[in-house]
């Protein structure tokens, strides 16, 4: 439904091991979830466990998570309901990306064309058409005339999109060495109005609406913007990645342009680096806000 990402994908296995994590540590100490017999907790959650066990919760996940496992199957095998769960499949490898195989279509042979008839004069009219008005030509974007960059700004989307954003080389390695700071600049984006956000949902969503009113500038531009704090306390900031050196031309395709703060960053500096890095990893802190969603 949406495109891979493997930042997010990342974030939310996170979020899953997290919270597997606690339930994993309140069942060492306890056979259910609440009190000494089977409630409607333990039924709720061993079928989200069943399904997770599946799929991302592998055979190397499930080593760290023994009375989660326990506690799956204690419920799932209980007479009354066995048969509403069936058997448990247990996935040794967790679901990974893959992206798609390119099809070549075959070309399609072409038929002799007919011969067009020669079409009848028309019978002159008494008053006389308006011409035909001419359509108005295509304007050119400006970012074309630039000199040709050593970047190729989808290559570098593919990188983000499949590499781990940090490491060895990760997305963040990629992008230094194949870096072209003549022909795009890299920007801080800062929304100017963080006092009218209310629940961070809400938040995430003025984002995507945001980046879908950037469409007219796909090829120029790449982004990472996220929420960060928590609800009615919260802000929006990123970074896009910019074809040539003003941010304007790339970013007035989207109406709203203007309600957001650019701040040109200077990846040799220390303080800028970090930020920079941060929000492609979504890790990024501002002013004690942590990352929520991007």
């Amino acid at each position: 439904m949406i495109p891979y990402s493997k930042p997010a994908h990342n974030t939310f296995l996170e979020r899953q091991t997290r919270a597997l994590n606690t339930i994993n540590q309140h069942l060492t100490a306890n056979t259910f979830l609440v009190g000494e017999r089977l409630t409607l907790a333990d039924l709720w959650v061993a079928v989200i466990v069943q399904k997770a066990v599946g799929t991302t919760v592998d055979a190397a996940a499930r080593a760290s998570l023994p009375a989660l496992v326990r506690h799956l199957e204690t419920v799932a095998n209980q007479p009354k309901v066995k048969e509403f769960y069936g058997d448990i499949v247990y996935a040794e490898k967790g679901v990974a990306f893959v992206p798609p195989a390119k099809e070549k279509a075959p070309k399609a042979e072409k038929a002799p064309a007919a011969p067009k008839p020669k079409a009848a004069p028309k019978p002159k009219d008494d008053e006389e058409e308006e011409p035909d008005v001419p359509a108005e030509p295509k304007q050119k974007n400006p970012l074309d005339d630039l000199p040709k960059s050593t970047l190729n700004l989808e290559d570098w989307k593919r990188a983000y999109s499949n590499k781990e954003t940090r490491g060895a080389d990760g997305a963040i390695e990629w992008f230094y060495a194949n870096n072209d700071p003549v022909g795009y600049s890299v920007w801080r984006v800062d929304f100017k109005y963080n006092e009218e956000l209310t629940q961070t949902f809400m938040s995430a969503n003025q984002v995507t609406g945001f980046f879908n009113r950037l469409e007219a500038s796909r090829k120029y531009i790449f982004g990472s913007v996220g929420v960060l704090g928590e609800s009615n306390n919260s802000v929006i900031a990123g970074v896009f990645i910019a074809r040539g050196q003003d941010i304007e031309p790339v970013v007035n395709a989207a109406p709203d342009w203007e309600s957001y703060a650019y701040t040109k960053l200077y990846l040799a500096k220390e303080e800028d680096k970090k930020f920079f890095e941060g929000a492609l990893a979504w890790d990024l802190e501002v002013d004690g806000k942590k990352w929520v969603d991007g």
